[in-house]
């Protein structure tokens, strides 16, 4: 294609798009591919209403705020603040360790579905044609746009006659013969960077006599009229009948913009299927965001689980292989707050992400990695499963003389020995991945529970024990050094499941002696009955979630007590407990964003749960999730469009913090604090300390840290604290206090810092100092010899 031909191209490419962002020229286009909103200028309007939704909990909170000030300072002074400053006591007893902490206490998760929620570095949605566009475009959402030069017609349409993967693909029927014209597909609200390299590419198939032309453009709808941020690439096509092709290029935008469109045309006459479109970085690594690999490893991440809610309708063989030939699946198994039908019908997901990407991705953060494994699928496959990531490989030429092929096995079949672990040899990965940490199905404590091969019937609590023992006996016959654990009955919170006290006991009684750990879940407050009323009522819902915190450590307690019993009565072996998720709960889906949950308050409350998680029977704990979730520590949808750079969002700074300060050798402390009650719905009142303390010294014992949360936001003159260290002399001190304005604070993109570090130095007499916990805080004190 000469240069000339190139540059009429680019005033054309302008010309098409100020024609489709036009409200007549958009509205014929529209027409033409059934697209519901012809202005949406390519952009679905999601970005804005998450934001909406935070801002107007802030500033319903702030417009009641001093009513709930004033009832909380009433608690404070009910619990016996003096007239001056608050005072309390915090006791270390330093002769004995009360326990070895392990790291894989600050870990995370993520679900396997939409791109690993973001953590893949694709950036086009629905890159196959698969999703529902009518049920879309009634919610007024929208993916593709397809738009063509005025006077023209042309015959698009999604097929499945003839597919690359999944069961649809795009077809191009522009048959007029006419020069210099052109239609295309169209996608925006992509965020890209100045000078950054993105690859574009797409299979397509041609059945004409000869080779044509292809352009992708990329375009900034951010200005007014839309420009072009890169010279448009062209791609001769090949003519082959019947033959699917690989095309890419290159586009390196000349400025950054959050407004930016994707845009692939062919010119008149064409007649051309495509399929498999994708948009991502060039340096993404293993398929994954470069800037969250960097996140997550300078933040410590020392396990990360994968999959939650969509664990038991994930198949994993769908996730091996070349990227563009692992097809598309709906999700077969919804968590009860989802219409089952839009989650099966509506919304499949690709597979972007799988296994190897997703262990890739723990390697270079340095993360132990824990996979949940389909109850659905059986034991089988997850035997499989096993076999894939961790048993040595026959020899590749081994298994091409045995007849194998990629395809010869599904998940869940019973192959020969080595064929699964050969399998992962043929897909790139020689040495195996080595996971220790697997678990079995995720929540299945509701009564109807799915049986294994099936996504209906009945299942009790002793037909899950059965088969949890089933699973692990499985597993470990293929690789004897892993751990497996159990789902245990969910941790009680107000308005969430009851607490089923035979649950553990059974699971015990029946699998104990396969299993390693039951696996609870905790999220505070869970109170499903959130609304928009409680929404303007953070401090309300504050105190809960304060609350909560001695609340989950008497319902571990509790566990652990299941499996000191168990222990006892049959001599069985050590089950630990893992935490495999924990976080706030701010209310059903409809009502909560990532910034309430990344708000100081659900910060301070989350380091409360982490203070528990040390000093308790907690021996992993994942903090759920790590990224574009409503319960995500980073939100990188929006970063990725505000230039690129991840905004450490309140819980991402706090999963840094506590491992920052990381000291396993815990000992046993006492608090003495102001105290208040803690309203819990339908549960007892709790009388609740405002501090919360947890101390520990280093492995080599010359360092003690003292992680102390202050709950009182009531208290803004902060609680004067006297610490005995109990005999650890010291000769400096600092405190890191990770605090903010208020507890409704958060971080944004425009207030980057509003939830902060702050370092002071602590003036220390030997093994005894003293220091103000402000409010609105969470603070290391860190004593060195």
């Amino acid at each position: 294609m000469s240069a000339r031909h190139a540059s009429v191209l680019a005033i054309l490419i302008l010309a098409v798009f100020l024609a489709a962002c036009s409200s007549d020229g958009a509205g014929e286009t529209a027409d033409a591919a059934g697209a519901a909103d012809a202005g949406s200028r390519f952009d679905g309007g999601q970005a804005d209403g998450g934001t909406g939704t935070g801002d107007a909990g802030a500033d319903a909170g702030a417009s009641d705020a001093g009513a709930v000030e004033d009832s909380g300072a009433d608690a404070g002074e009910d619990a016996g603040a003096d007239a001056g400053r608050p005072t309390a006591w915090i006791q270390v007893d330093t002769a004995t360790v009360a326990k070895k902490l392990d790291p894989l206490v600050n870990g995370s998760g993520i679900e396997i579905e939409n791109n690993a929620q973001g953590l893949g570095a694709e950036m086009l949605l629905d890159r196959g044609f698969e999703w529902d566009r009518p049920w879309l475009q009634s919610k007024g959402w929208e993916t593709w746009y397809f738009f063509k030069d005025d006077g023209v017609e042309a015959d698009v349409e999604w097929v499945t006659d003839r597919v690359f993967q999944g069961t649809h693909s795009f077809k191009f029927s522009l048959t007029q013969m006419q020069t210099d014209k052109s239609a295309g597909i169209a996608q925006g609200g992509l965020g890209v960077v100045k000078d950054r390299e993105y690859v574009f590419s797409f299979w397509g198939q041609h059945d004409g006599h000869e080779s044509q032309w292809a352009a992708v453009a990329l375009m900034d709808l951010g200005v007014e009229p839309p420009e072009l941020l890169a010279d448009p690439q062209i791609m001769q096509i090949d003519p082959a009948v019947n033959k699917w092709v690989w095309y890419s290029a290159e586009l390196t935008p000349e400025r950054s913009t959050a407004e930016a469109a994707v845009a692939f045309l062919v010119p008149y006459p064409s007649f051309m299927w495509i399929d498999s479109f994708s948009f991502s970085p060039k340096d993404a690594r293993h398929g994954i965001w470069p800037e969250l690999i960097s996140a997550f490893k300078e933040a410590k991440v020392a396990a990360v689980r994968l999959g939650g809610i969509s664990a038991d309708g994930y198949d994993w063989a769908m996730g091996l292989g070349p990227r563009d030939k692992r097809g598309v699946s709906r999700s077969a198994f919804a968590d009860t707050f989802l219409d089952v039908d839009k989650v099966v019908r509506y919304m499949p997901y690709y597979h972007d992400v799988g296994t190897d990407e997703f262990l890739d991705f723990c390697k270079e953060i340095g993360a132990e990695a824990l996979i949940t494994a389909n109850f659905p699928l059986g034991s089988q496959a997850a035997a499989n499963w096993v076999e894939y990531t961790n048993r040595p490989s026959p020899g590749l030429q081994s298994g091409i003389d045995e007849g194998w092929k990629p395809d010869s096995y599904r998940s869940a079949d019973k192959a020969p020995a080595g064929y699964f672990a050969w399998l992962r040899e043929f897909h790139g990965h020689k040495d195996p991945w080595r996971v220790k940490y697997w678990e079995v199905g995720n929540e299945l404590w509701d009564e109807e529970l799915p049986e294994p091969g099936s996504l209906k019937g009945s299942q009790n609590l002793s037909n899950y024990a059965v088969k949890a023992r089933e699973f692990a006996v499985a597993m470990k016959a293929v690789d004897p050094a892993i751990q497996v654990g159990a789902c245990t009955s969910q941790l009680p919170v107000p308005g969430s499941w009851d607490y089923r006290s035979g649950w553990n006991k059974k699971v015990l009684e029946i699998a104990g002696d396969s299993i390693d750990f039951l696996a609870p879940h905790f999220y505070a407050p869970g109170d499903f009955d959130y609304d928009a009323e409680a929404a303007g009522a953070p401090e309300t819902t504050y105190l809960k979630i304060a609350g909560t915190a001695p609340f989950y450590a008497q319902e571990l307690a509790k566990v652990q007590k299941d499996i000191d019993d168990w222990k006892a009565g049959a001599g069985g072996k050590d089950v630990k407990i893992a935490v495999t998720e924990y976080n706030v709960w701010h209310g059903v889906l409809e009502y909560i964003s990532a910034f309430d949950n990344n708000r100081l308050r659900s910060v301070i409350a989350n380091a409360a749960f982490r203070n528990v998680n040390a000093r308790g029977p907690v021996w992993m704990g994942n903090f759920y999730s790590l990224v574009n979730h409503p319960f995500g520590m980073l939100d990188w949808q929006a970063d990725s469009k505000a230039g690129g750079k991840p905004l450490l969002g309140g819980n991402y700074l706090l999963q840094k913090f506590v491992a920052d300060h990381f000291a396993p050798n815990v000992h046993a402390t006492s608090v003495q604090s102001p105290t208040y009650t803690a309203a819990l719905w339908t549960l007892p009142e709790l009388e609740a300390e405002v501090l919360d303390a947890v101390a520990a010294t280093n492995a080599a014992g010359d360092t003690m840290i003292i992680i102390v949360v202050n709950r009182a936001y009531w208290l803004p003159e902060g609680i004067d604290t006297e610490i005995d260290l109990g005999g650890f002399s010291g000769a400096s001190a600092k405190a890191y206090v990770l605090t903010g304005a208020s507890h409704e604070v958060y971080n944004s993109i425009a207030a980057p810092g509003e939830i902060h570090l702050e370092e002071e130095t602590v003036p220390i007499n030997g093994s005894k100092l003293d220091y103000t916990f402000r409010h609105f805080s969470v603070t290391a004190v860190e004593v060195r010899k």
